[in-house]
């Protein structure tokens, strides 16, 4: 079985990497996965639903954004773009 920690190391636009960095942030609070582990990979954040209740974000796609979106402080579903 792969760690996500070795499959973070490939190239982070592969399609491995970032299933890995998905299943890596989910399920943490937001804010270890926004000041922690996205960081360390080259990740910024951005929030897009708190508690069921949508945020305004742009369409802009960045490959190197997370979506997140939290229901009581944790990822409970993360986007790349």
């Amino acid at each position: 079985m792969k760690s996500w920690r070795r499959d973070l190391r490939m190239d982070k636009w592969s399609d491995e990497a970032k299933s890995a960095i998905r299943l890596a942030v989910k399920g943490h609070k937001m804010e270890v996965v926004r000041d922690i582990i996205a960081p360390k990979y080259g990740y910024t954040v951005r929030i897009v639903s708190v508690d069921g209740k949508c945020c305004i974000v742009t369409y802009d796609y960045h490959i190197d954004r997370l979506n997140l979106f939290i229901e009581e402080g944790y990822v409970t579903k993360v986007t790349i773009g």
